[in-house]
């Protein structure tokens, strides 16, 4: 992983030294010449408005630390193209994310398995919320969270207020 500062309000990190370099030239006098067209089309599509956001090519996503991934996961990960979005921290943090695949039922296939992996987060969570009302916070948030999906396209959004927020981690937000 590779980062440099663009400004005083800009991080930019890239898994290629080139694609870096290739963005710190830029500097907000034009385009910079990426090699991968699918990623350069993918930062004009980030809302800078976010506190975070990021594009990361999906043939990343199988190497590295995710290359020991359960096989569930690294075919899951297989059908990727390309994810970008971020986080934008207000009172309460929005999460959105999306994911382009290389065909329709791949994205269809994403949706589906992570819809599943949310489910099953929101049961363990309204267990443990049975246990310990102070992770009530936390069920709710996970029923927030929204998976979509359109021919070779996923997204996935989800909030969470600051009060919600400061309920699940003590002293994580102002007591309302």
């Amino acid at each position: 992983m590779f980062v440099g500062f663009a400004g005083k309000n800009t991080i930019l990190a890239a898994m290629s030294k080139d694609y870096l370099g290739d963005a710190l030239k830029v500097r907000g006098e034009g385009k910079p010449n990426l090699k991968n067209k699918n990623f350069a089309d993918m930062l004009t599509k980030l809302d800078d408005k976010q506190s975070m956001a990021m594009v990361v090519l999906g043939d990343v996503l199988t190497k590295g630390p995710l290359a020991d991934a359960p096989a569930n996961i690294k075919d899951m990960l297989a059908k990727v193209a390309v994810i970008h979005g971020g986080i934008t921290l207000t009172d309460g943090v929005k999460i959105e994310f999306s994911a382009g695949t290389k065909e329709a039922a791949d994205a269809r296939t994403i949706k589906e398995g992570i819809g599943n992996a949310v489910n099953a987060g929101i049961g363990f969570a309204a267990l443990a919320a049975m246990q310990n009302k102070d992770l009530a916070p936390l069920v709710d948030f996970l029923k927030s969270v929204k998976v979509t999906s359109k021919d070779k396209s996923v997204s996935l959004k989800a909030e969470i207020s600051g009060e919600d927020l400061g309920k699940i981690i003590p002293g994580g937000a102002k007591d309302q």
